[in-house]
């Protein structure tokens, strides 16, 4: 599947201020695209605009060459799944029963799960390493326990792509491992095309193939990871002076993102808000 954005422009009708100006992307099979900019520039925005949950000003989103607004809802679903930010549930599903519904798309109305939905629940907990969970009640987890659930749950739909929002935000160490894993698993080994959204440079170099960079005045900057993550479009970013190193470890290159320091301006305006 390739999922393309062309010439994408959006804002909320309360304010004139563009969010989103001239965005242009592609994302192929086994392809991952990483989204990242500052808090508020509307990284979760733009993946509402691109899978049609908001709808774009100018510009559209297409799925294999066909925009979005000429596919049945049904048949669109079970071709992108979408793993929101986790917050606090007020369902009292348990783990497994959240995750089964993952297959909604794929049944029928009023059709009730049968083993093979079942199943394929539990094989993507395993994956996520969330067997243990299967019985605990959403309304009673963490934060980082419901966005493993809610990633289970968006992978027994069987996806061609998947669009995770902050996946690891609310993740300890080990848990952001094994989420990072699961996407190159998934991309590498299965061909699902990823989207997502995060706030760690080193993520999206560990594990992307493109990324796109969202600036405060709403431009963008896409390209190749390489091409995009640079010491200097980070620093225009997020307002903060980083390095960009290679570290050997056990005969294997990491590429790290060092926060050096902020700029003055952005320091003031933090401190004036506190």
């Amino acid at each position: 599947m390739i999922f393309e954005v062309k010439n994408g422009y959006f804002h909320y009708p309360r304010t004139e201020q563009q969010v989103l100006q001239d965005i242009s992307l592609c994302v192929g099979s086994g392809r991952i695209l990483s989204i990242l900019g500052a808090n508020g520039v509307g990284k979760t925005t733009l993946l509402r605009c691109m899978m049609g949950l908001l709808k774009w000003d100018r510009g559209e989103s297409l799925v294999d060459g066909i925009p979005l607004h000429h596919i049945p809802g049904r048949e669109l679903w079970q071709k992108i799944a979408y793993v929101p930010q986790a917050k606090n549930s007020v369902f009292s599903y348990t783990a497994k029963e959240m995750v089964t519904l993952g297959r909604s798309a794929h049944l029928k109305m009023f059709e009730q799960p049968g083993a093979r939905e079942h199943e394929l629940a539990l094989s993507c907990m395993e994956a996520v390493g969330i067997v243990h969970l299967r019985d605990k009640k959403c309304n009673e987890m963490s934060g980082g326990e419901l966005q493993m659930v809610l990633i289970a749950r968006a992978l027994t739909a069987e996806p061609s792509m998947l669009v995770l929002d902050e996946p690891e935000s609310n993740l300890d160490f080990n848990n952001q491992m094994t989420v990072l894993s699961c996407i190159k698993e998934l991309s590498c080994q299965r061909g699902i095309s990823v989207v997502i959204n995060t706030h760690y440079p080193d993520h999206a170099l560990q594990i992307a193939d493109e990324a796109l960079l969202l600036n405060r005045d709403g431009s963008c900057e896409y390209g190749s990871c390489a091409d995009v993550i640079t010491e200097k479009n980070l620093h225009r970013t997020f307002s903060v002076r980083v390095c960009i190193r290679d570290v050997d470890v056990e005969t294997q290159i990491y590429r790290c993102v060092i926060p050096v320091s902020q700029n003055k301006q952005s320091k003031k305006h933090i401190l004036n808000k506190a």
